[in-house]
């Protein structure tokens, strides 16, 4: 019936997006050793910001860091590919919630 297979295209998707995180945080645990990120906090900023214009009738998001964060090892775009992705998934979440 048209129940189960909306909730069966939800599994799916939820999956698709599982498996992306999943390969990003693989990565993220074998950085390349020549990928740095000296400035993640500026990386989080703009994440957040961009995601903030995206989310803003569902979510308010803001960034809070009390002092500086280290340098890590991953490119910058990798970082920012993560953050976005785990703030996209956040957003889909409590959007489905209705909140």
């Amino acid at each position: 019936d048209r129940k189960t297979a909306e909730a069966a295209a939800m599994i799916v998707e939820a999956a698709k997006r599982g498996a992306a995180l999943t390969a990003s945080l693989m990565a993220l645990a074998r950085p390349d050793e020549t990928a740095d990120c000296s400035q993640p906090l500026e990386i989080a900023r703009s994440a957040v910001n961009l995601a903030s214009q995206i989310a803003e009738r569902v979510v308010c998001l803001e960034l809070s860091c009390e002092g500086q964060i280290p340098p890590v090892q991953i490119s910058p775009k990798g970082l920012s590919q993560i953050l976005l992705e785990l703030l996209k998934n956040s957003v889909e979440a409590l959007a489905d919630r209705g909140c």
